[in-house]
């Protein structure tokens, strides 16, 4: 079977088209795959940042943590003044009740000697 140059050549473009046709569609194919799989990682870190912003909104703004903070530290102010008034009274009273006690004893002491001395 005898095939002319022309069908030859013919033939083998035919051939290389069909070739290059399978392979653009092999391209094109992969870069779509490939796009869909950027496009999904894309989502994800999308929700990802969304979730960020999200969980941004319930922190504590820094201006309102210095207010808060400033309040607060007066308040343990006071309350430190307060516990170191209510320690001062309490030795005080603690004082107090020992000089009592010790004249207690001393009167007693003192009865005592007089109670020996008008009995004898």
């Amino acid at each position: 079977m005898e095939v002319t140059l022309k069908e030859y050549i013919e033939s083998r473009m035919d051939e290389r088209e069909k070739a290059h046709r399978s392979q653009l569609d092999n391209a094109e194919r992969n870069l779509q795959l490939a796009a869909n799989a950027l496009r999904e990682k894309l989502d994800g870190m999308n929700q990802f940042r969304h979730q960020i912003d999200n969980e941004r909104a319930l922190y504590v703004r820094r201006d309102a943590m210095d207010a808060l903070a400033k309040i607060h530290g007066i308040d343990i102010d006071r309350l430190a003044q307060r516990i170191e008034k209510l320690e001062n009274w309490q030795a005080n009273v603690l004082g107090r009740q020992l000089i009592f006690g010790g004249a207690v004893i001393v009167l007693a002491g003192i009865v005592t000697a007089v109670l020996r001395l008008v009995g004898h």
